[in-house]
This record gives structure tokens, sequence and C-alpha cells, in this order.
């Protein structure tokens, strides 16, 4: 509960401050899953507000995101990504980069593709907590700065099971148990910074291609 309460405030936070936000950005993300084939295949960007149906996932798949600087000045941006998954709980998915991730123009930032191949993905697996009832709503947060900024204050140390796969593809959360802090802090550090949301169903069932 209480990280589905932090969870909560943080988007909330973004909601109240999205007039100050920047808009029409250099920044862009992708996401989506990978194929069969080791192809990667976009899935579209749904926000919270969107009237579209979210895209859907299921149980096993691969996702990746990825992160592109459009502008032709040098000033980069610093983006971390967060999922909001099954249970509500915040997870850093970029903790190897925790002060967020530096996108400069000319070179693509990926979150879940890794080596020369850039082809793994992170497996998204059911929590065991969660009844396979069927498909539940989650989401991926986008937060983007022009210098770097930590949300370690809001992320938490998986359990055993709680997207074993995320942690176990290099992306090892700090510290252990709790949260730090008792509330989501402002993760501004800039006069210009952007956020996004990306909504999408999770189904329990594998997939079958």
């Amino acid at each position: 509960m209480e990280d589905r309460a932090r969870a909560q405030r943080l988007e909330e936070s973004l909601v109240a401050a999205s007039p100050f936000a920047a808009h029409d950005i250099d920044l862009v993300w992708r996401w989506g899953i990978i194929g069969p084939d080791e192809e990667r295949r976009t899935l579209p960007i749904v926000s919270s507000s969107s009237t579209s149906a979210p895209p859907r996932i299921h149980a096993g798949d691969s996702v990746w995101v990825e992160l592109s600087h459009r502008g032709s000045t040098p000033r980069q941006w610093f983006a971390s990504v967060l999922e909001i998954g099954l249970e509500g709980r915040p997870i850093l998915l970029n903790a190897h980069q925790p002060d967020g991730i530096e996108v400069i123009p000319g070179v693509v930032s990926h979150v879940g593709l890794r080596g020369h191949r850039r082809r793994q993905g992170l497996v998204y697996q059911w929590p065991s907590r969660v009844p396979a009832e069927g498909p539940r709503l989650a989401r991926l947060l986008v937060l983007a700065s022009h210098r770097p900024f930590s949300l370690g204050h809001i992320v938490r140390t998986p359990g055993s099971d709680d997207l074993a796969a995320w942690a176990a593809q290099g992306l090892a959360l700090e510290g252990e148990g709790t949260s730090r802090g008792d509330s989501p802090r402002p993760f501004v550090t800039s006069t210009q910074w952007a956020s996004g949301v990306i909504c999408f169903e999770v189904d329990p069932r594998g997939r079958r291609w």
C-alpha cells in the first residue's frame, strides 16, 4: 500500500506541475517488444488521457524503450524510465544510471537493449501475488531534465519474484528493503523538464505468435 500511495502521489504531482513542463521538446521516446524473429516491434504510445485503447503485451514478452535527441544543439537531456506495474510499485528501470540516462544528439539510448545486437529486451513477468484473472493496466513514466536528477527515493528493491526478470538482466536496484523517504520529492532540477506516460495492458497468458 505504501508503494501504491507513493506512485500515486508522484503521478499527481506531475499532473499538477504539467503547466510548467516543457512541450514540443527535442527528446523523443519509443517503446515496443521483441518479435519472434528478434526484430523490434514498435507499439503505440497511449497516454492516460487518451481515448484510444492501450496496446496489450503478454506475460513473457520482451520489452524495450528507446530514447533519442532530435535537436541540433549540443545540450543534453537526462532521462529516467519508471515502471508502475501490476502491483502499483514504482520501479526505476535505468537503475544502472540512477541520475538519468544522458541523451545527446546523434546517439540513441535504450532501456532493455544491451550489447552490439540490441535485441535482448526485458522479459515482463506476471507477479505471483497478482491474480491472473485477466489483463491489467500498467504504465511507464518517462521523466527528463537538462540536469541529472535522482529518483532513488521513490524506488523499492524487488522481492524474490517481483519483476525478477528486470533485476536479473543487469537492472538490480540500489539498496535493500523499503523505499527511501516517506514521499516523492520534486525531481525537477532545471528550468526545462518534461514527462510522459505510456499506458499499456498486460495479459497473464503467454503470447502465441
